[in-house]
């Protein structure tokens, strides 16, 4: 019986490899911030490191190590590299807080060092990112020490992959302006050392039923984590009055309480809780992150006076409108995915704003957007009664558009997107791949297997410019029985 077992589990790797080595090049995508007005000193980004291992669980089968587009097993391949991945979202962020980045040395810079400890895949479904950031003085003295790490759950078919490593690096590019625009971090460019050992307080999954009353806090703690344990209510924070960061990621909590002499916090993170209503944030004016995914919210409410909120994130709840979002202009990110919204609306307002996944809820229509033209990443897949693609003229920003899993039937109405590289209308009910020679910055289109035939300027434009098609080159694509181009 076990030779049999160890039999089927060699021909499902065996398999899994052969999978792996046919799936398609792929990019991950992230918005490019842009850079801060304000000047607050020069980086010299000195190195980035994968030290990535590939562990193998001897009791885990379910475990294969690090199973990663283009980090890991190199088949799969990919343009850019982990290592120049990393070092472009750290920039950017650096960037976006105030400094100037070099990858030179210079005069008067603090130098940074990056380690990639995870950038990977968990089969069958969860994506990690796990970064190490070492600064230094420019005569060598170690001035901070810091991990980021985040993950996301995703599907594990191609466009999941995708979607998947995307979210990993939009999350990691999160957790990095979180910390770059804090006072610790400027306080530590400025010679302040910051070790996170010092610095944070952890208890995580140890099945804690409240946060104690009896932690001893140094004045200098900005950060704390209570994660995956069994709190129920947000109190006895009266010792925490100076911290920045507050994570209580997966508990039982019901009630948003208790939090208003925290003046200086800039990240909350309440998701997977069973919170029913946004309320009692009105002093968290600081906030920049606000997590709420995986709740039983139906309302957006209660948010005015957070003007400085950057990322907000709602997925994964019962919410039935967009709305009373008027007052945060200074929004790059919004996730609302995996909700009840019928009508796309309530925008305008959100001229800053790079990502916004509407996926997964009961839109019908695109329309509302005009006045997001700083948009990046747009995702609509799985709205199943979207039947049209139109008002989208205005998004001469965006990179990335999602219909995947809508009744989108033809591609029209995408000329002006110029700077569109990613197209996904996988699960879609079109038939013709017409309509795609004016995006003359696209690198890949996914439309549904079922596509028989390819407009001839169509074919012309996605051959000349080395467009993939579902993961295979024009010429691969068209020889697929029944395809034609006309």
């Amino acid at each position: 019986m076990k030779k049999k077992k160890l039999i089927l589990i060699l021909i499902f790797f065996y398999l899994l490899s052969i999978k792996v080595s046919s799936m398609e090049t792929l990019d991950l995508y992230y918005p490019l911030l842009p850079e801060a007005n304000e000047f607050k000193g020069n980086i010299y980004l000195r190195d980035v490191k994968n030290k990535r291992t590939y562990l193998r669980s001897k009791n885990d089968v379910y475990y294969i190590g690090h199973y990663t587009v283009g980090f890991g097993l190199e088949p799969t391949g990919s343009t850019i590299n982990v290592e120049d991945l990393v070092r472009g979202m750290v920039t950017e962020s650096l960037e976006y807080s105030g400094y100037k980045v070099s990858n030179k040395k210079l005069n008067n810079a603090s130098v940074m060092d990056v380690e990639i400890i995870q950038m990977n895949s968990i089969m069958p479904y969860m994506y990690i990112g796990e970064l190490k950031l070492l600064m230094y003085t420019e005569d060598g003295k170690k001035i901070m020490e810091k991990t980021v790490f985040d993950y996301v759950g995703h599907g594990w078919s191609i466009n999941e992959v995708f979607k998947g490593f995307t979210r990993v690096a939009i999350k990691s590019i999160n957790k990095l302006v979180l910390f770059f625009n804090s006072d610790s971090f400027n306080d530590c460019y400025n010679g302040k050392p910051y070790f996170e050992k010092e610095k944070e307080i952890i208890k995580s999954s140890q099945r804690l039923s409240a946060i104690p009353n009896d932690i001893q806090v140094k004045p200098d703690i900005v950060s704390v984590t209570f994660y995956e344990n069994n709190i129920k209510k947000i109190e006895n924070l009266e010792n925490f009055k100076n911290i920045e960061v507050l994570d209580l990621f997966e508990n039982q909590i019901k009630k948003i309480k208790n939090l208003d002499q925290l003046a200086n916090l800039k990240f909350l993170n309440l998701k997977s809780n069973l919170i029913p209503v946004i309320e009692n944030l009105d002093k968290l004016t600081g906030l920049i992150d606000l997590d709420l995914h995986f709740n039983e919210l139906t309302k957006i409410e209660n948010l005015n006076n957070l003007t400085n909120l950057l990322w907000l994130c709602f997925n994964h709840n019962k919410i039935t409108k967009i709305e009373n979002l008027k007052d945060l202009s200074n929004l790059t990110f919004l996730d609302i995915s995996f909700n009840k919204i019928g009508k796309i609306e309530n925008l305008n307002n959100l001229k800053n704003l790079l990502w916004l996944d509407l996926s997964s809820n009961n839109i019908n229509k695109i329309e509302n957007l005009d006045q997001l033209s700083n948009l990046y990443y747009l995702n609509f897949s799985r709205n199943e009664n979207i039947v049209k693609i139109e008002n989208l003229n205005n998004l001469k920003n965006l990179h990335v558009l999602d219909l995947a899993e809508t009744k989108v039937s033809k591609i029209e109405n995408l000329n002006e997107l110029k700077k569109l590289e990613i197209l996904i209308l996988y699960d879609t009910k079109i038939k013709t791949l017409e309509n795609v020679e004016e995006l003359t910055n696209l690198k890949r289109i996914w439309v549904p297997n079922s596509t028989k035939k390819i407009a001839k300027k169509s074919y012309d434009f996605l051959k000349k410019n080395n467009v993939l098609i579902n993961g295979m080159s024009v010429d691969q694509f068209v020889k697929k029985p029944l395809v034609k181009v006309e």
